[in-house]
């Protein structure tokens, strides 16, 4: 295995990036459901419904109740820290949500899983979509804030809104401070067509960082090349 291409998760690691992905990609119902039957207490005798919790009785009656979309990853977390689950189970569950190789193992005397990421021969294709939507990256960090004062770029600063409590949004228009539906730095090659930043090397780090997965590239749809990147 080579470590640069995988991700190790802890259980409760494993347990909040699961339900994190529930409450980033929005409703994904069968899947929920497809695993959560499969965990153990997880079953309801329709006799004593009283004595059911509200997963038990969603999972035997479906029709009858239903989990609004952006509470599953809540109640999903919630699964996986009320029943114990064996780590062969749990790495077929993170497979499943993540659609990538897992395997069960451990790192620096900690049990847990190996994720691969699936990263390591992508190549972006300049389409320029992730940098025309922000819907899904709109924020900035302080890290990326401190980077521009340095670096003393003004102009990226003055299309940076401050939300209050440390945090910052973008891109915003300097004079109105309505943030922009686009990238104000993305240029498209007039012979190519491909798309360049304009401030590829002081980007903020959530355009460094994406995709983060190639599910995360799925659900965003980034249209980069991934190659053989499972292992």
């Amino acid at each position: 295995m080579d470590k640069a291409n995988w991700i190790f998760l802890t259980r409760p690691q494993v347990a909040d990036a699961v339900a994190f992905d529930f409450e980033q990609y929005g409703p994904q119902p069968e899947l929920f459901l497809s695993f959560a039957r499969r965990i153990p207490g997880v079953a309801c005798d329709r006799q004593h419904r009283e004595s059911c919790s509200f997963f038990e009785v969603f999972l035997n009656d479906r029709p009858r109740l239903e989990i609004a979309p952006q509470n599953m990853g809540f109640f999903l977390l919630h699964l996986l820290d009320s029943f114990p689950l064996s780590l062969e189970t749990l790495a077929e569950i993170a497979g499943a949500v993540f659609q990538t190789r897992v395997v069960c193992g451990e790192a620096e005397g900690q049990e847990g899983l190996w994720v691969a990421h699936g990263m390591g021969g992508f190549i972006c294709s300049h389409c320029g979509h992730c940098c025309r939507d922000l819907t899904y990256k709109s924020d900035c960090t302080k890290n990326d804030v401190a980077r521009w004062r340095k670096a003393g770029r003004e102009d990226i600063l003055t299309r940076v809104k401050y939300r209050g409590k440390g945090a910052y949004e973008i891109w915003a228009d300097p004079d109105s401070g309505r943030i922009l539906d686009g990238c104000p730095w993305l240029v498209q090659d007039a012979k190519t067509g491909r798309h360049q930043c304009q401030i590829h090397d002081l980007k903020p780090d959530t355009c460094r960082e994406y995709p983060l997965t190639p599910k995360h590239a799925a659900m965003t749809g980034c249209r980069g090349d991934f190659g053989e990147t499972l292992l």
